[in-house]
């Protein structure tokens, strides 16, 4: 409730009680699955390099677009880098089909299956969405019917229940890219052709206890510990730019469900991190 209380007045964004406002730090760091590091294959491989467009749009929503699940929820699980992988690859799916092919594919199978060293996830301990596509190279994902999400933990309860014959093969990654520090421009680019998986800060009370506006403060911070989705972009009527990001703490956080994020920073890295490590896959 302090916390709430001594929110500046004239901040661009506001902070309330919310479904996290009693919960203790402990609590709350077991939703923060982004591993806040690097993927080994990223570093190995190297990254790609993103040209901006000249004819970017002036704004972009893929909600009102179509292309975009519903908003899910991940639980008290830290496996928030399951959801931003199943929400790029849902999203760009029903883009290159012309929004003809709309699935809701399975964070289970992620969180249960692509667990452990060799995959370098760990279920709700944490993960990365570029090391979801790695195994999804591999193995198509199921649909949330097939496998639905239980939170369950693989380091408690493992088990992965995959079945080929029920994957989706539109899901099958052909190629991985991510970039370290994009520029506004170039995440707006990628953003432009399809919702983009990235990672921010999500621990500091300005950004869990948000209810609405535009985060554009630095106290957000920039140590990746949460996945998220970067759907869209655009700019309020009093000329401030943002990215429009589907979070995965269900529709009664936020903008049901949705944050929006500045652009304009001191860092590079971007407000909350955003522009630190965005990864985007081409399907096979």
């Amino acid at each position: 409730m302090e916390k709430v209380r001594a929110h500046p007045k004239d901040a661009t964004h506001s902070i309330g009680i919310n479904q996290f406002a009693d919960w203790t730090q402990d609590e709350f760091k077991k939703m923060l699955g982004d591993r806040g590091v690097e993927s080994k294959d990223v570093e190995k491989e190297g990254k790609s390099t993103v040209e901006v467009r000249g004819d970017l749009p002036s704004s972009v929503d893929w909600v009102v677009g179509g292309a975009v699940s519903p908003v899910k929820n991940q639980g008290q699980c830290g496996s928030c880098w399951s959801f931003s992988a199943t929400g790029h690859l849902e999203s760009v799916i029903a883009v290159k089909s012309g929004l003809k092919d709309k699935v809701i594919l399975s964070e289970q199978n992620l969180v249960d299956c692509a667990y452990g060293k060799e995959w370098d996830n760990f279920g709700c301990d944490g993960g990365l969405a570029y090391d979801a596509f790695r195994y999804v190279e591999q193995f198509p994902l199921m649909t949330e019917a097939d496998y639905p999400y239980l939170a369950k933990d693989p380091t408690t309860d493992p088990g992965c229940e995959y079945d080929a014959s029920k994957a989706v093969a539109a899901s099958k990654v052909a190629t991985i890219g991510g970039m370290k520090n994009m520029s506004v421009d170039q995440l707006k680019t990628l953003v432009a052709t399809n919702p983009i998986s990235v990672s921010i800060e999500a621990s500091q009370s300005t950004f869990h206890l948000y209810t609405g506006g535009v985060i554009t403060s630095e106290e957000c911070g920039t140590e990746l510990d949460h996945a998220v989705l970067a759907v869209g972009y655009g700019t309020t009527w009093d000329g401030i730019d943002y990215f429009i990001v589907k979070n995965s703490w269900g529709t009664s956080w936020g903008e049901l469900g949705y944050v929006r994020i500045g652009t304009q920073s001191t860092s590079k890295l971007g407000i909350c991190g955003i522009l630190t490590r965005p990864v985007y896959v081409d399907l096979a």
